[in-house]
């Protein structure tokens, strides 16, 4: 399967990402201060040695990738496979990702610090492999808001499961061996913040490092999860909205599939999460809290295995965790090099086939509806009548799993045919494989092709304008409810995080998801290529009256002469005409505008007018429906 092995060579790119970014972060953010001592000689031996690593991993992910692809184009062609490297965008996207990832191997080979916490600004060799992988990807095509989005997602990704995968490879045996000496022999025998771990001691000589030092570890590491686990959301969803037409292309398209694979992994690896923060780390503090009141005054004795036990449970949460971010990393690498599905299919013209089921002639067809709709149907030219059949569709190129329709006699309809309705989530070349059989019994299956295009109309972005919202009294009330539900919201998940209260928690989460959807009920509206054109006509009776000559011939019929979606042939439209005076059309520019006219409207009665009138009439017709209902 091809998107399988280029997926997994974009999983081990991304590995390479966090190997040169995850010990920059945990050792210059999380290992610092009080909990420095965590780290041995060693620790700094094996960071150095991942970092070097990651970087040329990264480096060859992106060269085998793109080599892999320039040999799919050129066919393996010695003499053009080193131009692909050169003429081509996604080939110089591939040479600055293996460069970053050279250069940040070198870096760290050179310069990273052999003893001793790193400075934090080697977190900028992963910041440049995040933009590298970024650029190199879907995203890095469409630019713009695509490439910031994108960026952030993967910028959060690599700073959290980076810096998880190297906690995850800490030395903690040696961990659950070694003791920080007690507070007063610590100032006695090095300066405050520095006490060195020692061998582990009876508790009168030091404290666990296993119950002194992981407790602050995990305090800062769950804080930057939460600040990665947020921002990871906020760009996921936005990144969903624009690569996904919809909720068919979600179940039915293969990048669909994958982003839901995607999600339950992530689902597991946030329920690892939560254990962690909600259980371990209290549980940490209780033990030691428990250690330090015992400390000098022998109260509390801890066994000589209880360290131990607490580093092997710790070792075993956070490795648990690790694997589950390598399982998403994985998805994520298959999910980047599939094609989005941003826009549903559009099967233009009515396809027929003639097949024979034994011997009994067949005709198969397929009639287009909007928004990806198709309607597929059988019929027997023959004696004998078709009784049952099922349709299974899939694209060769994209396999994504079963997905059959079963042909059934229309409802209320005696045409003698079996139909059943289909959508196709994506264009491409499809297949049609038809089950059918006769009322004798007999079964054949015929297998039919067909290319289904792109829908242009479809091709919407969308963005969140609370100008929008507040164009209608219930819009604004709607929006106003949201934003006050939302801080409140935020208020709940903070007091829960610095708490430790998973109820409140939870339950500011959930809010801000509500808040979040109310919102974007009213804010959020679809944009397009052309949202942020300006009209280059100006606002003059000249243009206006030249607008509504082509409003009267070519809209009033469907529209009504004031725009008010009560024409003459609107009677029996749905959905009806728009009315042109109401919000709908105040909320959006003169760009979306254009879209609609230029390209029509899927899945309703608007036709594109694109080959039917000239820019300018085009841009004049808007500057008229502005005039109108004031």
């Amino acid at each position: 399967m091809p998107e399988l092995a280029a997926g997994i060579v974009r999983w081990v790119g991304l590995l390479g990402l966090m190997g040169l970014a995850g010990p920059a972060v945990l050792d210059g953010w999380i290992l610092r201060g009080e909990v420095a001592p965590i780290a041995g000689p060693g620790h700094w031996r094996r960071s150095r040695a991942l970092t070097v690593a990651g970087g040329l991993v990264l480096a060859l992910g992106a060269l085998v990738g793109a080599l892999i692809a320039a040999w799919e184009v050129t066919g393996g062609r010695p003499e053009i496979l080193c131009r692909y490297f050169v003429a081509t965008r996604t080939g110089r996207a591939a040479l600055v990702q293996a460069a970053v990832g050279v250069v940040g191997a070198a870096l760290a080979t050179a310069g990273w610090p052999r003893a001793g916490t790193p400075r934090r600004w080697w977190i900028l060799p992963g910041l440049a492999g995040a933009g590298a992988v970024v650029w190199n990807s879907h995203a890095g095509i469409r630019g713009g808001s695509a490439l910031l989005v994108d960026g952030v997602h993967v910028v959060a990704v690599a700073f959290w499961i980076g810096g998880l995968l190297r906690l995850a490879l800490l030395d903690w045996q040696r961990l659950g061996q070694l003791a920080v000496p007690s507070a007063s022999a610590a100032d006695a025998a090095t300066p405050a913040g520095n006490a060195p771990l020692h061998p582990s001691a009876p508790a009168d000589q030091g404290v666990p490092a296993a119950l002194a030092l992981l407790p602050p570890m995990i305090r800062r590491f769950s804080n930057l999860g939460a600040l990665a686990v947020l921002l990871i959301a906020t760009s996921g969803i936005l990144a969903a909205r624009r690569n996904l037409y919809g909720a068919d292309a979600l179940l039915r398209s293969p990048y669909g599939q994958a982003l839901l694979v995607k999600l339950l992994l992530v689902a597991v690896v946030l329920a690892i999460a939560a254990v962690n923060l909600f259980a371990l780390r209290p549980w940490l503090e209780r033990r030691a809290a428990a250690g330090r009141s015992g400390e000098g005054g022998g109260a509390v004795l801890e066994p000589a295995s209880e360290p131990r036990r607490v580093a092997a449970i710790v070792r075993r949460l956070v490795r648990a965790e690790a694997l589950a971010a390598l399982a998403v990393l994985l998805a994520s690498g298959i999910l980047a090099v599939l094609p989005p599905a941003d826009r549903p299919a559009a099967a233009t013209e009515p396809v027929t086939w003639r097949v024979e089921v034994a011997g009994v002639p067949v005709e198969l067809a397929l009639e287009p509806g909007g928004r990806g709709e198709v309607t597929l149907s059988a019929r027997s030219l023959g004696q004998a009548a078709l009784a049952r059949g099922a349709v299974r569709l899939d694209m060769p190129e994209h396999p994504m799993g079963l997905y059959q329709v079963t042909l059934s006699p229309p409802a209320g309809r005696a045409t003698g045919a079996l139909e059943a309705r289909a959508v196709l989530p994506m264009p491409g070349a499809w297949q049609l494989s038809w089950t059918l059989a006769l009322e004798d019994g007999r079964q054949e299956t015929a297998v039919t092709t067909f290319e289904a295009a792109g829908a242009p109309g479809n091709q919407r972005q969308g963005r969140l304008s609370l100008r929008a919202a507040y164009q209608s009294t219930a819009g604004a009330v709607q929006a106003t409810v949201a934003l006050a539900g939302l801080l409140e919201a935020a208020v709940l998940v903070v007091l829960g995080w610095r708490r430790l209260w998973p109820i409140p928690f939870a339950a500011g989460l959930i809010a801000l998801g509500a808040g979040a959807w109310l919102l974007g009920q009213v804010a959020w509206i679809d944009a397009y290529p052309t949202t942020d054109v300006p009209n280059p006509l100006p606002s003059t009776p000249a243009v206006v009256e030249r607008g509504r000559q082509v409003f009267a011939t070519h809209c009033a019929a469907c529209h009504g002469p004031e725009g008010r979606g009560d024409g003459p042939a609107a009677a029996g439209m749905l959905p009806p005409p728009a009315d042109l005076t109401g919000v709908h059309t105040r909320q959006h520019t003169d760009g979306d505008l254009y879209w609609w006219i230029t390209h029509g409207i899927d899945g309703t009665a608007m036709p594109a007018f694109g080959d039917v009138l000239t820019e300018e009439e085009r841009w004049a017709v808007i500057r008229f429906i502005r005039q109108l209902g004031r």
